[in-house]
């Protein structure tokens, strides 16, 4: 997820939306980056997948992006997070 010399930890602390604070790194592949948060108002931890700027700007990429959104917020099971 590097692109001009940002890498994907310069997210850490940050706060998205005013809801999560990204809090670590756990992977990095081809699409962007995946964080455990914390979502503040409710007190619970969530996954945030951050897409790698340098993709931002592709209308495929970001499709994709999008349905894996939707595909992936209707899951519900124990062991997903």
């Amino acid at each position: 997820m590097s692109s001009a010399g940002q890498s994907a930890e310069d997210l850490l602390g940050t706060v998205l939306e005013g809801a999560y604070r990204i809090e670590r790194l756990v992977g990095e592949g081809g699409m962007g980056a995946v964080y455990e948060a914390a979502h503040l108002r409710l007190g619970t931890r969530v996954a945030v997948k951050v897409m790698a700027r340098e993709l931002a700007a592709n209308p495929e990429a970001l499709a994709r992006f999008h349905r894996e959104a939707l595909v992936t917020s209707g899951l519900g099971h124990l062991h997903i997070v």
